[in-house]
């Protein structure tokens, strides 16, 4: 605050310095704000708890993997949770159409319950996960260290998201 109030008392570099860290605390701030008060990334609020760079980015070395898993955090995939949204259909209603269960086709759906994918989900997902599913585990998954679940998890959400395309399109 010093440098505020007499700039004269401290040096160049500490004036820099400071004035970065009011731009980078001002622009998470603002950053903050919009991600709480979007209705559209719900996942991602959860995901995202600060303004760091994301570990898994640097653990899924194949490109094809890495942008799975970024698609499928920052909600950029084509599931009915986001998709109907243009067709102003009611958030509660956008139904998985390729299984049975009646549930809303989000990204918990398609990880954990969708029944088309019980296959894959059995050889992919840790059975840790998929036993009891709750909200807290699909966020405990996406932001694991462990490369190999990652992996595992890339290359299911992968073969998933082919499979249900194959049926709707």
């Amino acid at each position: 605050m010093q440098v505020w109030l007499n700039p004269r008392a401290i040096s160049a570099n500490e004036f820099i310095n400071t004035f970065r860290q009011r731009l980078k605390d001002n622009y998470v701030q603002e950053l903050n704000n919009n991600v709480v008060s979007n209705k559209l990334l719900t996942l991602y609020k959860e995901l995202k708890l600060s303004f760091d760079f994301e570990p898994y980015l640097d653990k899924l070395f194949a490109r094809n993997l890495r942008s799975c898993i970024t698609k499928l955090r920052l909600c950029a995939h084509n599931l009915r949770i986001h998709t109907e949204r243009y067709e102003h259909l009611d958030r509660n209603v956008r139904y998985c159409q390729v299984c049975t269960i009646h549930e809303i086709e989000d990204e918990f759906h398609v990880v954990f319950n969708c029944s088309l994918s019980n296959n894959l989900r059995q050889r992919y997902i840790k059975r840790y996960y998929t036993n009891r599913p709750s909200m807290y585990k699909p966020i405990e998954l996406l932001n694991t260290q462990n490369k190999s679940e990652l992996c595992m998890l890339s290359k299911y959400v992968t073969e998933a998201v082919k499979l249900r395309n194959s049926i709707i399109y």
